[in-house]
């Protein structure tokens, strides 16, 4: 994807392979390492211009139209374009953020980047408080201005202790769990209510984590796990496919397991006839793996 750039304005959203130098810092810093879902090589840098929110002190933010143009996150190279799309997208509706950079700045201190109010993507962890890998772990979850839209967990999460607890990521969002306070950098704040949140859903994310029973999590865009699987097993060009379908109907894949997904095997298998499907007529993605495995003859 070329940069796009407004004219008279130094304002670019881009799209680009990983340098030698930006690989070796997420290796060494813990943000890729072996047994990652993703090749490193399938990572790709998207960079973008943003409207800058503004920390005044340690409770107050403020936005009064200050750009910026050193955004920068890291994420599946299949997803990519549509994640410039939306940033570009966020751009357009004067959508502020604070920061976006790569978690190597951070060691891949998940923590110390919500801390600091880092809007980040790709990291190699699991889920918070721990089990499956996280979403970000597949360059496929987005995490949008944490102090002003924090996580929060409950006591029925078995990782948190004491009748009445409940905990919170960053302690600084400790002041935004009122959600119908509306205060600038929000993801519900939007003049045109809804606007980030249908965003990022138009363009391949569909699930957002204020959405969520326990924890809930209303920094978080992401795509499906099932998803996530299926385009990490496919080779880059029908992971880019793949995806645009998904964009256009994020019900695909509803029926598979994440825990043990079988269209990943179905793809290995039957390659050719999964892509002819694919293209055609990608509505068996919403069917058993059963029922879509006897399209395959």
């Amino acid at each position: 994807m070329n940069a796009i750039n407004f004219e008279n304005s130094p304002n670019s959203f881009k799209v680009r392979q990983l340098s030698q130098n930006e690989k070796q810092a997420m290796q060494e810093a813990g943000v890729w390492k072996e047994g990652c879902p993703v090749p490193l090589d399938r990572l790709r840098a998207v960079e973008f211009s943003y409207f800058y929110l503004k920390k005044d002190n340690e409770n107050s933010w403020s936005f009064n139209g200050e750009r910026k143009h050193d955004g920068k996150i890291v994420v599946l190279e299949a997803a990519a374009n549509y994640v410039c799309m939306i940033f570009e997208k966020l751009y357009q509706i004067n959508f502020p953020i604070h920061k976006a950079c790569p978690m190597e700045d951070y060691g891949a201190n998940d923590e110390k980047s919500m801390a600091d109010n880092n809007s980040s993507s790709f990291n190699f962890r699991e889920i918070t408080g721990g089990g499956l890998p996280s979403i970000h772990s597949y360059g496929l979850a987005i995490d949008l201005n944490p102090p002003q839209n924090p996580y929060i967990s409950f006591l029925d999460d078995k990782h948190i202790q004491g009748e009445g607890n409940a905990k919170i990521l960053p302690q600084s969002g400790c002041s935004y769990i009122n959600r119908t306070n509306l205060r600038t950098g929000m993801i519900e704040s939007c003049e045109k209510g809804n606007a980030v949140i249908k965003i990022f859903k138009e363009h391949g994310f569909p699930e957002w984590g204020g959405n969520w029973n326990t924890p809930i999590d209303w920094m978080h865009f992401q795509t499906s796990r099932t998803i996530g699987q299926l385009l990490v097993a496919m080779n880059p060009d029908d992971a880019i496919i793949l995806f645009k379908k998904y964009v256009e109907d994020s019900d695909l894949l509803n029926k598979a397991n994440p825990k043990n997904n079988q269209f990943v095997s179905l793809y290995n298998t039957y390659r050719v006839k999964f892509m002819e499907l694919l293209k055609n007529n990608p509505t068996f993605l919403k069917m058993s793996a059963d029922e879509a495995l006897s399209l395959m003859s």
